[in-house]
């Protein structure tokens, strides 16, 4: 009953979604207008700024066209330093306030990434192996077996008996079986 509720549920949500009625939809849908339209005005205010800033020199020099030349020689010599100083200043202090991409009216939101790292558990202290020595009654009945077992030549190896310069030299160290080897 409650798996039905939620799907149809999420069938009604989906079928607002296609008419495009549903409230989270629509406050998506309006926030990016917004945006859109921001960046659409910081567009139209940077290609503004541009042309002033190329244009305003121009449009001086062209006002001052129908003065002699030896008098606007001498007059554009001093403004067009005085002005280009003057500019410069003033366009480096403004371009801070401008905002400037590599493309005005950029739709695409990238989403801030983080770098989220693995944390790796702390290694367990090895614990030494726990060996249990034999029971005493299991130990009895070993040496009840040895004891009772005959020693007849199919239980003696085949090989004639070990010489004291053959032998094998082992030791027990850490819980570990170590042996040298003696010819």
């Amino acid at each position: 009953r409650m798996y039905q509720d939620k799907l149809a549920s999420l069938k009604r949500q989906l079928q607002q979604l296609q008419e495009g009625t549903l409230q989270e939809y629509q406050k998506r849908m309006k926030k990016l207008d917004q945006q859109y339209k921001e960046r659409i005005r910081n567009a139209g205010k940077l290609s503004f700024f541009l042309r002033c800033c190329t244009q305003l020199p121009l449009m001086s020099l062209y006002s001052l066209a129908a003065v002699p030349a030896v008098v606007l020689e001498a007059i554009t010599k001093k403004k067009k330093k005085s002005n280009f100083l003057y500019k410069r200043g003033k366009i480096i202090s403004l371009v801070p306030s401008v905002e400037l991409h590599s493309s005005a009216d950029s739709m695409e939101v990238k989403p801030i990434m983080t770098r989220k790292l693995r944390r790796r558990p702390n290694d367990p202290v090895p614990i030494p192996d726990k060996r249990r020595k034999p029971a005493p009654d299991i130990l009895s009945q070993i040496s009840l077996l040895f004891s009772a077992s005959p020693s007849s030549p199919e239980h003696l190896p085949a090989t004639p008996a070990e010489s004291p310069a053959q032998r094998f030299e082992a030791r027990i160290e850490d819980g570990k079986l170590y042996y040298d080897k003696r010819w």
